[in-house]
């Protein structure tokens, strides 16, 4: 969706530093990484390094391009990450404003499945596929695939398929029916700092060559033609890290549902700031705790 796109001579230092740096574990993401025209390249060299590759893709491309999806699977990526939204193709196209992107995407993981490829079907759950989730999750475990959900409670001002966020009674529910009671959420740090782990277990080169703290977080930390992955690392992340505490949020350690907020700096720059108090966590921690309060009672 836009001018940028990081060739295999940019990939190839970037993968080199990496390395040396002791990184063993890639994924290509995007926007959509497999119409990069060097692609299968730069998958290539990553395996060649004998570094863990991922993949995260929409599947189309790989539907389309027999010889793609060939030459991908003979490099046995180690996980292939495929979003789906509904097994209903009308619900799934709807959200993505292609028509027969469900359909490619089920056959492109019904394939993987059978050249035994590890595979994550991926099902960000909005409110209006609120009610889809389950069959999802039935389809992937029917072919031996991994299923990954998670509640969608931000509202993407550029592509309004996402302003239908997850909240209310839908939110609650989904808690209710996913929530695992002997391993709770409990994400809030008492201690002043976030659980953040941007920059320190993680880092995320986009296609201008930016270095983010991770792949959702729009947060230049310096760009690659300028600056070493190792500057970044040693200099850049810990003065970024201390930027991460929540001494200012006065209003929050106050309520019992507090313990269980996922309080994330991405999600707040989208919502209010860069580090500021969230309305959307605090109804998300809110519904949360309600799910586990009603465990709780069932289980009295």
């Amino acid at each position: 969706m836009n001018s940028y796109s990081i060739n295999f001579e940019q990939a190839k230092k970037i993968i080199d530093e990496a390395s040396d740096l002791g990184v063993f574990d890639i994924t290509l993401t995007g926007g959509e990484c497999t119409i990069n025209n060097d692609f299968i390249k730069i998958a290539k060299y990553i395996t060649e390094k004998k570094l863990r590759l991922s993949i995260l893709t929409n599947a189309q491309k790989l539907y389309d391009d027999e010889k793609l999806f060939n030459d991908l699977i003979n490099l046995y990526p180690a996980a292939i990450k495929i979003t789906l939204f509904s097994m209903n193709p009308l619900i799934h196209d709807k959200i993505t404003r292609v028509k027969g992107s469900q359909h490619k995407a089920v056959e492109v993981i019904k394939k993987l499945r059978a050249h035994k490829i590890t595979t994550e079907v991926g099902c960000p759950i909005l409110d209006c596929n609120f009610n889809e989730y389950k069959q999802v999750k039935e389809f992937a475990d029917s072919i031996g695939a991994k299923f990954l959900h998670s509640a969608m409670f931000i509202n993407n001002k550029k592509n309004n398929n996402f302003n239908t966020k997850l909240k209310g009674k839908k939110l609650i529910n989904y808690y209710f029916e996913t929530i695992d009671i002997n391993n709770l959420r409990k994400e809030f740090c008492n201690k002043g700092r976030f659980t953040c782990s941007g920059g320190i277990d993680r880092l995320s080169i986009a296609p201008n060559l930016d270095i983010h703290p991770c792949n959702y977080f729009n947060y230049p930390l310096g760009n690659f033609n300028t600056i070493s992955l190792k500057e970044v690392i040693e200099k850049i992340v810990p003065e970024f890290q201390k930027k991460l505490t929540c001494k200012n949020l006065k209003d929050c350690f106050k309520h019992e549902y507090c313990k269980f907020c996922i309080y994330c700096p991405v999600y707040t720059c989208y919502d209010e700031g860069f580090l500021k108090k969230s309305k959307t966590l605090c109804e998300d921690a809110k519904a949360y705790y309600s799910a586990y309060l009603k465990h709780k009672q069932l289980q009295k």
